[in-house]
């Protein structure tokens, strides 16, 4: 990854084109945020971002071809764009944009698959880039290795006349992790600190600095302790202080693999000291010493089912549409339990009714436990909201609702209101039971000190949802045949991440009746309660092109 340092010779060149990409999304972002904030430092305006997979042409034409008020170019930002989303037309418009540019500088951003270990970047992808390339600045972002950061902070020094010895450098790596921006300002600091003569590890272990890789270890270390508050208090930081998900994953996933290491290592009477050599570790062991100390909790066998659980989490980041934080909190059990999942595939409650219940933690608690759908009454929220209360109607009478609200007095007064606008007949109620106690998320017990839904065992959830569907349980969703519609769907349709997707999405919604506020992955699986793809294709040009 280009250093803060390059690109800043490459703005003071004049350089008119940048293009990022990776398999990775959170150094595609890195990367972007790093040339941008460079750009604009010496202007009052702030860049203009074009979102979106496909930004349109005029878009960035109008934004790349006004005048600055401050004299200075004008910085264009598309972070995040996808070259085979464009015709083969409009590609080449994009490319004849890029190469008049006059009073802008554009930034361009691309997250690709891996195939093979290569990214699949495609014939339209290949063509931005040698276009990017003759015009400007291109770079595939790689994790950078250790060596090479370590290389690069003793030469940052020696630029301000400063010695770096060996193993300040291992120890500043070890201590702020792998972000060459980071390491480079932290370099600077430490400079300053010595007088620009000689930085030695005690003035490292003086930073305050410390690196995701070690407050991930931390959180470790609090799951392995099932210290469960603990650990969802620092991951709620983490998030606070804006780390991405997938790096906060990537460095869990790295810490694990440590951990299977050093195990592996303990199992052949090695110990950690000759695991690091045997592995080609650099810079100092106290990574592994730490894992060695962590591993004694588990056998070999519980971190491979983490790692399992991690890498799935991985994957999940970066496909499904769901709360990244959720996502992250869920996969904190199963790890915390070394890896074992509390549910089998055969345990789970198979219904073609749609699940009903209050908020988004008791959504991500039951998404484990069952495969039916499931929607949400944003608590007293809806009573309120007539679109939604028009899709339970549509869903009920469809399918039927499974309703499963908390055990308090609110819960019930929502479970009410409910079944008498859908119709009794059209609603079976599952309840559980009023345990009292809180959420380990929460603070403090709610107004009457009863667990929600969310903090109940999975086994009294189970048998509550077993209780209420007799003998449906075990039913397949009634689905309309044929082809489904998926989120390919919605982005052809123009209704998710192209330009203009918002006022589209809305104009189709309100035309069929739905709420406005559903999560891709609730509209998806709503349409297809509700829709063929020929109809839903058929209405959207009816409304969307009216």
């Amino acid at each position: 990854m280009a250093t803060e340092t390059k690109l800043r010779q490459l703005a003071d060149k004049g350089c008119p084109v940048y293009y990022f990409y990776s398999s990775e999304r959170y150094l595609v972002r890195q990367a972007v945020t790093a040339i941008t904030r460079i750009l604009t430092a010496d202007s009052d305006e702030d860049a203009t971002v074009l979102d979106g997979a496909a930004p349109e042409i005029e878009q960035l034409i109008m934004a790349a071809g006004t005048i600055s008020f401050f004299g200075t170019r004008r910085v264009v930002v598309l972070p995040e764009i996808d070259p085979a989303a464009y015709s083969d037309k409009d590609l080449e418009e994009l490319n004849s944009t890029l190469s008049s540019l006059e009073n802008a500088v554009v930034v361009l951003g691309s997250v690709f698959e891996l195939e093979r270990s290569k990214l699949k970047t495609g014939k339209r992808a290949q063509k931005l880039i040698a276009q990017c390339k003759a015009l400007g600045y291109t770079e595939e972002l790689a994790k950078p290795k250790p060596f090479e950061l370590k290389m690069m902070m003793i030469d940052r020094a020696k630029e301000q006349k400063t010695t770096l010895p060996d193993g300040a450098a291992a120890a500043l790596l070890e201590r702020c992790g792998e972000d060459p921006f980071l390491l480079e300002n932290e370099v600077d600091k430490l400079c300053a600190l010595s007088g620009y003569q000689t930085v030695t590890a005690a003035m490292v272990a003086e930073m305050g600095t410390v690196s995701l890789e070690a407050d991930v270890f931390e959180m470790i270390r609090m799951i392995t302790a099932k210290n469960a508050t603990g650990a969802c208090k620092k991951l709620q930081t983490l998030l606070r202080l804006q780390q991405e998900p997938i790096a906060i994953t990537a460095a869990m996933i790295g810490s694990y693999v440590d951990l299977y290491r050093v195990k592996l290592g303990a199992a052949k009477r090695k110990n950690y000291s000759t695991v690091f050599k045997d592995f080609g570790y650099k810079g100092s062991d106290y990574r592994l010493k730490r894992s060695a100390e962590t591993a004694s909790h588990y056998t070999l066998c519980q971190i491979e089912n983490c790692m399992q659980v991690l890498l799935e989490l991985d994957q999940s980041l970066k496909s499904q549409p769901t709360d990244d934080q959720i996502l992250l909190e869920n996969s904190a059990v199963p790890v915390g339990n070394g890896g074992e999942r509390t549910m089998k595939e055969n345990e789970m409650i198979h219904t073609g009714r749609v699940l009903i219940v209050e908020g988004k933690y008791d959504a991500a608690r039951l998404s484990h436990l069952t495969d039916a759908m499931i929607l949400l009454t944003d608590g007293f929220g809806i009573y309120s909201d007539k679109k939604r209360q028009q899709l339970f109607k549509a869903l009920a009478q469809k399918n039927g609702l499974i309703l499963l609200t908390d055990s308090d007095a609110a819960g019930f007064r929502i479970r009410t209101y409910i079944t008498n606008l859908v119709g009794e007949k059209n609603v079976v109620q599952a309840y559980v039971p009023a345990i009292h106690g809180k959420e380990k998320r929460k603070e403090q017990p709610g107004k009457e000190g009863l667990l929600g839904v969310e903090g109940v065992d999975d086994a009294i959830v189970l048998q509550a949802l077993r209780d209420a569907l007799g003998a449906e349980a075990g039913a397949a969703a009634a689905r309309p045949e044929g082809r489904q519609i998926t989120y390919t769907d919605l982005y052809e349709w123009g209704l998710s991440g192209r330009p203009g997707s918002a006022e589209r999405k809305a104009k189709l919604l309100n035309a069929l009746g739905l709420p406005p506020r559903l999560s891709k992955k609730e509209l998806v699986e709503a349409l297809n309660r509700l829709y063929t793809f020929e109809q839903l294709d058929e209405l959207q040009l009816k409304i969307l092109d009216s």
